[in-house]
């Protein structure tokens, strides 16, 4: 873990991917908070998966546990 990192577990998000407000439009011109980040530069690996490990950790233990259960 470099210095200024903070380990979130699972997630294995850093200080820089903490979840922040941020307003965008949808359809219907209603303007929402979105509950997370832009991710940091040079994080290309499946950032949707990020995002949702840090929004519902329990939902993606469970699926990871369902998916380490299933190797033969």
């Amino acid at each position: 873990m470099g210095s200024g990192q903070l380990d979130f577990g699972i997630t294995g998000a850093t200080w820089s991917a903490i979840p922040t407000p941020r307003t965008g439009t949808f359809c219907s011109g209603s303007v929402v908070e979105l509950p997370y980040a832009v991710p940091p530069a040079g994080l290309t690996r499946r950032p949707g998966r990020k995002r949702i490990a840090t929004a519902y950790p329990n939902l993606v233990r469970k699926d990871l546990a369902a998916k380490a259960s299933r190797q033969p």
